[in-house]
Protein backbone atom coordinates (compact mmCIF):
# COMPACT_ATOMS: atom_id res chain seq x y z
CA UNK A 1 0.00 0.00 0.00
CA UNK A 2 1.35 3.45 -0.98
CA UNK A 3 0.07 6.94 -0.15
CA UNK A 4 2.58 9.58 -1.16
CA UNK A 5 5.85 8.61 0.48
CA UNK A 6 4.13 6.38 3.07
CA UNK A 7 4.46 2.67 2.41
CA UNK A 8 3.24 -0.49 4.19
CA UNK A 9 3.49 -4.20 3.42
CA UNK A 10 1.36 -7.00 4.83
CA UNK A 11 2.67 -10.28 6.15
CA UNK A 12 3.12 -13.03 3.58
CA UNK A 13 0.37 -15.67 3.55
CA UNK A 14 1.98 -18.88 2.33
CA UNK A 15 0.42 -21.46 -0.01
CA UNK A 16 -3.01 -19.81 -0.28
CA UNK A 17 -5.17 -18.70 -3.22
CA UNK A 18 -7.69 -17.06 -0.85
CA UNK A 19 -5.53 -15.29 1.75
CA UNK A 20 -6.95 -13.37 4.71
CA UNK A 21 -4.75 -10.78 6.45
CA UNK A 22 -6.95 -8.79 8.88
CA UNK A 23 -4.10 -6.29 9.33
CA UNK A 24 -4.47 -2.55 9.90
CA UNK A 25 -2.25 0.31 8.76
CA UNK A 26 -2.41 4.01 9.58
CA UNK A 27 -1.62 6.64 6.95
CA UNK A 28 -1.38 10.38 7.58
CA UNK A 29 -3.69 11.68 4.86
CA UNK A 30 -2.44 15.19 4.07
CA UNK A 31 -2.95 17.63 1.24
CA UNK A 32 0.75 17.23 0.44
CA UNK A 33 0.55 13.41 0.22
CA UNK A 34 -2.16 13.32 -2.48
CA UNK A 35 -5.48 11.49 -2.39
CA UNK A 36 -4.61 8.35 -4.37
CA UNK A 37 -3.99 5.17 -2.39
CA UNK A 38 -2.09 2.67 -4.50
CA UNK A 39 -2.58 -1.03 -3.74
CA UNK A 40 -0.66 -3.89 -5.33
CA UNK A 41 -0.70 -7.66 -4.76
CA UNK A 42 2.52 -9.67 -5.02
CA UNK A 43 3.52 -13.32 -5.15
CA UNK A 44 6.46 -13.85 -2.78
CA UNK A 45 9.29 -15.96 -4.19
CA UNK A 46 11.91 -16.72 -1.50
CA UNK A 47 15.37 -16.37 -2.97
CA UNK A 48 13.98 -14.96 -6.22
CA UNK A 49 12.42 -11.70 -7.36
CA UNK A 50 8.81 -11.26 -6.23
CA UNK A 51 6.17 -11.24 -8.99
CA UNK A 52 3.42 -8.65 -9.14
CA UNK A 53 -0.07 -10.13 -9.59
CA UNK A 54 -1.94 -6.88 -10.10
CA UNK A 55 -2.48 -3.34 -8.83
CA UNK A 56 -5.11 -0.63 -8.59
CA UNK A 57 -5.66 2.93 -7.32
CA UNK A 58 -8.26 4.24 -4.84
CA UNK A 59 -9.32 7.90 -4.74
CA UNK A 60 -9.67 8.73 -1.03
CA UNK A 61 -11.47 12.01 -1.82
CA UNK A 62 -14.52 9.94 -2.81
CA UNK A 63 -14.81 8.24 0.61
CA UNK A 64 -16.90 9.88 3.35
CA UNK A 65 -14.92 10.60 6.54
CA UNK A 66 -15.47 8.97 9.95
CA UNK A 67 -17.36 5.98 8.53
CA UNK A 68 -15.88 2.54 7.78
CA UNK A 69 -16.03 1.86 4.05
CA UNK A 70 -15.67 -1.70 2.74
CA UNK A 71 -13.97 -1.48 -0.64
CA UNK A 72 -13.79 -4.48 -2.99
CA UNK A 73 -11.67 -3.85 -6.04
CA UNK A 74 -10.43 -5.89 -8.97
CA UNK A 75 -6.78 -5.84 -9.89
CA UNK A 76 -5.85 -4.59 -13.35
CA UNK A 77 -5.79 -7.28 -16.06
CA UNK A 78 -6.69 -10.10 -13.62
CA UNK A 79 -9.81 -11.74 -12.18
CA UNK A 80 -8.45 -11.30 -8.65
CA UNK A 81 -10.41 -9.18 -6.17
CA UNK A 82 -9.24 -7.74 -2.87
CA UNK A 83 -11.36 -6.44 0.00
CA UNK A 84 -10.20 -3.48 2.11
CA UNK A 85 -11.88 -1.64 4.96
CA UNK A 86 -10.97 2.05 4.74
CA UNK A 87 -11.77 4.61 7.41
CA UNK A 88 -10.81 8.28 7.11
CA UNK A 89 -10.57 10.28 10.32
CA UNK A 90 -10.80 14.05 9.98
CA UNK A 91 -8.27 16.13 11.86
CA UNK A 92 -7.80 19.84 12.19
CA UNK A 93 -5.09 21.44 10.04
CA UNK A 94 -1.75 20.86 11.70
CA UNK A 95 1.61 22.48 11.22
CA UNK A 96 4.18 20.68 9.08
CA UNK A 97 6.58 20.32 12.02
CA UNK A 98 3.86 18.50 13.96
CA UNK A 99 3.12 16.04 11.18
CA UNK A 100 6.38 14.10 11.20
CA UNK A 101 5.76 10.41 10.61
CA UNK A 102 7.04 9.02 13.88
CA UNK A 103 5.88 6.29 16.20
CA UNK A 104 6.80 7.83 19.54
CA UNK A 105 4.31 9.92 21.45
CA UNK A 106 5.52 13.51 21.67
CA UNK A 107 4.41 16.69 23.34
CA UNK A 108 3.29 18.27 20.07
CA UNK A 109 0.88 15.44 19.29
CA UNK A 110 -0.57 15.43 22.82
CA UNK A 111 -1.06 19.20 22.67
CA UNK A 112 -2.84 18.97 19.31
CA UNK A 113 -5.16 16.18 20.46
CA UNK A 114 -5.97 17.89 23.76
CA UNK A 115 -6.88 21.04 21.84
CA UNK A 116 -8.99 19.15 19.32
CA UNK A 117 -11.13 17.38 21.94
CA UNK A 118 -11.58 20.17 24.48
CA UNK A 119 -15.13 21.28 25.26
CA UNK A 120 -14.78 24.61 23.47
CA UNK A 121 -14.34 22.73 20.17
CA UNK A 122 -17.18 20.27 20.71
CA UNK A 123 -19.24 21.25 17.68
CA UNK A 124 -16.36 21.62 15.22
CA UNK A 125 -16.58 17.91 14.34
CA UNK A 126 -19.22 16.11 16.40
CA UNK A 127 -18.62 12.68 14.83
CA UNK A 128 -14.94 12.66 15.88
CA UNK A 129 -15.32 11.35 19.44
CA UNK A 130 -11.79 10.52 20.52
CA UNK A 131 -8.36 9.04 20.00
CA UNK A 132 -6.44 6.37 21.91
CA UNK A 133 -2.67 5.97 21.86
CA UNK A 134 -1.24 2.61 22.91
CA UNK A 135 2.46 2.12 23.59
CA UNK A 136 3.35 -1.56 23.54
CA UNK A 137 6.30 -1.91 25.89
CA UNK A 138 7.07 -5.56 26.67
CA UNK A 139 5.77 -9.04 27.45
CA UNK A 140 6.99 -11.14 30.38
CA UNK A 141 6.49 -14.58 31.95
CA UNK A 142 5.92 -16.32 28.62
CA UNK A 143 6.53 -20.05 29.20
CA UNK A 144 9.07 -21.91 27.07
CA UNK A 145 7.88 -24.68 24.77
CA UNK A 146 9.15 -28.24 24.94
CA UNK A 147 9.72 -28.28 21.19
CA UNK A 148 10.50 -25.27 19.03
CA UNK A 149 10.90 -21.61 19.84
CA UNK A 150 8.44 -18.99 21.07
CA UNK A 151 7.95 -16.23 18.48
CA UNK A 152 5.57 -13.73 20.10
CA UNK A 153 3.63 -10.89 18.50
CA UNK A 154 0.73 -8.74 19.69
CA UNK A 155 -2.61 -7.84 18.08
CA UNK A 156 -4.47 -4.70 19.23
CA UNK A 157 -8.07 -3.98 18.21
CA UNK A 158 -10.72 -1.32 18.79
CA UNK A 159 -13.86 -1.84 16.69
CA UNK A 160 -12.70 -1.70 13.04
CA UNK A 161 -9.15 -0.61 13.82
CA UNK A 162 -6.48 -3.29 14.17
CA UNK A 163 -2.70 -3.17 14.51
CA UNK A 164 -0.24 -6.06 14.59
CA UNK A 165 3.20 -5.76 16.15
CA UNK A 166 6.39 -7.21 14.65
CA UNK A 167 7.28 -10.79 15.60
CA UNK A 168 10.10 -11.20 18.12
CA UNK A 169 11.66 -14.50 17.11
CA UNK A 170 12.83 -17.01 19.73
CA UNK A 171 12.16 -14.68 22.67
CA UNK A 172 10.24 -15.19 25.91
CA UNK A 173 10.92 -11.68 27.23
CA UNK A 174 10.20 -9.56 24.11
CA UNK A 175 10.35 -5.77 24.07
CA UNK A 176 8.74 -3.60 21.42
CA UNK A 177 8.53 0.01 22.67
CA UNK A 178 6.29 0.84 19.71
CA UNK A 179 3.35 3.23 19.65
CA UNK A 180 0.03 2.63 17.91
CA UNK A 181 -2.85 5.04 17.40
CA UNK A 182 -6.58 4.31 17.18
CA UNK A 183 -9.39 6.71 16.24
CA UNK A 184 -12.48 6.07 18.38
CA UNK A 185 -16.11 6.71 17.44
CA UNK A 186 -17.65 5.18 20.54
CA UNK A 187 -16.07 5.46 23.98
CA UNK A 188 -18.12 2.50 25.18
CA UNK A 189 -15.83 0.34 23.04
CA UNK A 190 -13.23 -2.11 24.33
CA UNK A 191 -9.51 -2.23 23.60
CA UNK A 192 -8.70 -5.89 22.93
CA UNK A 193 -5.02 -6.87 23.16
CA UNK A 194 -3.87 -10.43 22.52
CA UNK A 195 -0.46 -12.09 22.66
CA UNK A 196 0.27 -14.78 20.07
CA UNK A 197 2.98 -17.28 19.26
CA UNK A 198 3.69 -17.39 15.52
CA UNK A 199 3.81 -20.85 13.96
CA UNK A 200 5.04 -21.57 10.43
CA UNK A 201 3.31 -24.86 9.67
CA UNK A 202 0.15 -24.64 11.80
CA UNK A 203 -2.19 -21.93 13.06
CA UNK A 204 -0.76 -19.28 15.38
CA UNK A 205 -1.25 -20.06 19.07
CA UNK A 206 -3.05 -17.64 21.39
CA UNK A 207 -1.04 -17.21 24.59
CA UNK A 208 -3.43 -14.81 26.30
CA UNK A 209 -5.52 -11.69 25.95
CA UNK A 210 -6.90 -8.76 27.88
CA UNK A 211 -9.93 -6.52 27.35
CA UNK A 212 -9.68 -2.90 28.54
CA UNK A 213 -12.68 -0.54 28.53
CA UNK A 214 -11.60 2.73 26.94
CA UNK A 215 -12.72 4.80 29.93
CA UNK A 216 -10.12 2.90 32.02
CA UNK A 217 -7.25 3.73 29.67
CA UNK A 218 -4.45 5.85 31.09
CA UNK A 219 -0.88 5.38 32.31
CA UNK A 220 1.51 2.44 32.33
CA UNK A 221 0.05 -0.87 33.55
CA UNK A 222 1.10 -4.51 33.62
CA UNK A 223 -1.76 -6.79 32.60
CA UNK A 224 -1.96 -10.46 33.52
CA UNK A 225 -3.29 -12.17 30.40
CA UNK A 226 -6.35 -14.39 30.41
CA UNK A 227 -7.48 -17.21 28.15
CA UNK A 228 -9.55 -16.83 24.97
CA UNK A 229 -12.86 -16.60 26.88
CA UNK A 230 -11.37 -14.24 29.52
CA UNK A 231 -12.54 -16.73 32.14
CA UNK A 232 -9.20 -18.00 33.44
CA UNK A 233 -5.50 -17.15 33.60
CA UNK A 234 -3.64 -17.31 30.28
CA UNK A 235 0.09 -17.33 29.56
CA UNK A 236 2.24 -14.26 30.08
CA UNK A 237 1.91 -10.61 31.02
CA UNK A 238 1.86 -7.46 28.91
CA UNK A 239 3.10 -4.02 29.94
CA UNK A 240 1.48 -1.21 27.97
CA UNK A 241 0.97 2.51 28.28
CA UNK A 242 -2.34 4.01 27.15
CA UNK A 243 -3.43 7.59 26.65
CA UNK A 244 -7.01 8.53 25.79
CA UNK A 245 -8.21 11.84 24.34
CA UNK A 246 -11.93 12.39 23.95
CA UNK A 247 -14.69 14.95 24.09
CA UNK A 248 -17.31 13.97 26.73
CA UNK A 249 -20.19 15.76 24.99
CA UNK A 250 -19.45 14.09 21.64
CA UNK A 251 -19.14 10.75 23.46
CA UNK A 252 -22.55 11.26 25.09
CA UNK A 253 -24.21 12.19 21.80
CA UNK A 254 -22.66 9.13 20.14
CA UNK A 255 -24.40 6.92 22.73
CA UNK A 256 -27.74 7.60 21.01
CA UNK A 257 -26.46 6.49 17.57
CA UNK A 258 -26.43 2.89 16.26
CA UNK A 259 -23.30 0.97 17.17
CA UNK A 260 -20.72 0.75 14.40
CA UNK A 261 -20.72 -2.60 12.59
CA UNK A 262 -17.49 -4.48 13.18
CA UNK A 263 -16.30 -5.50 9.71
CA UNK A 264 -12.95 -6.92 10.85
CA UNK A 265 -14.43 -9.56 13.14
CA UNK A 266 -13.43 -13.19 12.66
CA UNK A 267 -15.91 -15.30 10.67
CA UNK A 268 -18.01 -17.57 12.82
CA UNK A 269 -16.73 -21.15 13.06
CA UNK A 270 -18.94 -24.22 13.03
CA UNK A 271 -19.26 -25.58 16.56
CA UNK A 272 -20.24 -29.27 16.65
CA UNK A 273 -21.16 -29.21 20.36
CA UNK A 274 -23.50 -26.23 19.95
CA UNK A 275 -25.04 -27.80 16.85
CA UNK A 276 -25.78 -31.04 18.71
CA UNK A 277 -27.23 -29.08 21.63
CA UNK A 278 -29.50 -27.05 19.33
CA UNK A 279 -30.67 -30.19 17.49
CA UNK A 280 -31.54 -31.80 20.82
CA UNK A 281 -33.47 -28.71 21.92
CA UNK A 282 -35.33 -28.55 18.60
CA UNK A 283 -36.20 -32.26 18.78
CA UNK A 284 -37.56 -31.80 22.31
CA UNK A 285 -39.69 -28.85 21.21
CA UNK A 286 -41.08 -30.84 18.25
CA UNK A 287 -41.98 -33.78 20.52
CA UNK A 288 -43.76 -31.40 22.92
CA UNK A 289 -45.77 -29.93 20.05
CA UNK A 290 -46.70 -33.41 18.84
CA UNK A 291 -47.89 -34.41 22.33
CA UNK A 292 -49.86 -31.15 22.59
CA UNK A 293 -51.46 -31.81 19.21
CA UNK A 294 -52.46 -35.34 20.22
CA UNK A 295 -53.96 -34.01 23.47
CA UNK A 296 -56.06 -31.41 21.65
CA UNK A 297 -57.19 -34.04 19.14
CA UNK A 298 -58.24 -36.38 21.98
CA UNK A 299 -60.29 -33.59 23.58
CA UNK A 300 -62.21 -32.93 20.37
CA UNK A 301 -62.75 -36.64 19.80
CA UNK A 302 -63.93 -37.16 23.42
CA UNK A 303 -61.34 -39.82 24.07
Amino acid sequence: LHLGEQHYETKTITASLNPTWRESFEFRYLSTSGSILQASLWDSEPGLQDNIIGETEIDLDKIAPNKPFKYVFGLDQTNTKISLMIKILKFAELGAAELQLQKEINDAESRILAEQYKLANTFNDVSNVGYVIVKLIRATNIPNKTLGSVDPFVVMEIENCRSVSPVRENCVEPEWNLTYRFPVNDFHSILHISLWDEEDLVSNVLLGKVAIPLFLCGGVKKHILKNAKLSDIGKGELTIETTAFYNPIRATLRTFSPKEEVILKEPSKFNTTLFQRDVKRLTTQIEMLQDMGEGIDNIFRWR
